[in-house]
């Protein structure tokens, strides 16, 4: 799938009037699930369109003018977005000219003007329009003034601390992997298409299939993951580093799928992380490798006993 992305001056006129959702939504985590969830039902109860306004790149990304690695590629988030039963999804890109939009222009000519809101709906934390002018207190300013209704969504939190993507992202690097599938409420996955390795993982009796993928958010270390490929779901190690025991590479994705038998180069793979076994390191020789890949794979087939997660996603 090929995602268009708007400019600001050519978003699209919507003909039917709606809820409109605005925000990044990167993991669509239970905190905007909790917002995806209020935009579906009150567009349901009035008779609107559902519509989510997100934007291309990060805001983050282009103020610091740093790459900001995301929980989920674009493609990843539209699909998402629109397994959760949002109608429409309309990417804008963020550029100078978005940044520098006053956030009452913002509501008048594209919120309400382009998109025909009737009800908008942000998170509380939520900021836009030029120097994050565009508040809560202000869309209840300006609700009567263009005739919509605003609603603000108050955070999720866990344990006192706020669900939000960039806590996130955080757990994800440091890889704890169980609290941040808990705070997605689904197990992290990346995407991509199988390419030629250099088969050292065959050579150790352990095939891999080496991924090329979008995600640029990449846990660094050893886990236990399940490969959806095809319709069907394969337990797996998957091994995310440099590979230091050999000549250092740059990061590479090698996923070993337990009990499988077959050729993969070419196809695309989901990879569902659920547990990190442990850090890559180097060792010694391949001998002391392939003895280590024997132990994590013992590890990994009792957890795949003791916690049946084939079935889920």
């Amino acid at each position: 799938m090929v995602t268009h992305i708007f400019e600001l001056k050519d978003c699209p006129q919507i003909s039917t009037p709606s809820v409109v959702g605005i925000g990044v939504f990167d993991g669509v985590h239970l905190g905007h699930q909790k917002i995806i969830q209020q935009i579906s039902t009150t567009a349901d109860q009035k008779h609107l369109l559902s519509i989510i306004l997100t934007f291309d790149p990060h805001p983050d990304e282009f103020f610091t003018q740093r790459p900001l690695p995301l929980i989920q590629t674009l493609e990843q988030r539209i699909q998402t977005l629109k397994a959760a039963g949002i109608q429409r999804i309309i990417v804008v890109r963020f550029n100078q000219h978005f940044a520098s939009l006053p956030a009452e222009e913002f509501l008048r000519q594209i919120i309400v003007g382009s998109l025909r809101a009737k009800v908008i709906i942000i998170g509380e934390n939520f900021r836009f329009g030029h120097q994050r002018q565009g508040s809560p207190e202000l869309l209840q300013e300006w609700g009567p003034k263009l005739g919509f209704t605003p609603l603000i969504i108050p955070s999720l939190k866990t344990n006192g601390q706020t669900i939000s993507s960039s806590l996130i992202r955080q757990l994800l690097r440091e890889g704890q992997i169980e609290e941040a599938n808990r705070l997605l409420g689904r197990p992290y996955c990346i995407e991509g298409t199988v390419v030629a390795g250099q088969a050292r993982g065959k050579q150790l009796g352990f095939p891999t299939a080496n991924l090329e993928s979008a995600n640029h958010l990449l846990c660094q270390g050893v886990f236990i993951s399940v490969v959806e490929w095809n319709g069907q779901r394969w337990p797996a190690l998957t091994n995310i580093g440099r590979r230091p025991t050999f000549k250092p590479s740059h990061p590479q994705i090698e996923c070993h799928l337990l009990h499988f038998q077959g050729h993969l180069y070419g196809e695309k793979l989901k990879i569902y992380f659920y547990h990190k076994l442990r850090d890559e390191r180097q060792f010694p020789s391949a001998g002391a490798l392939a003895e280590q890949i024997k132990k994590d794979r013992l590890e990994a087939e009792d957890y795949f006993q003791e916690h049946q997660v084939l079935g889920k996603k």
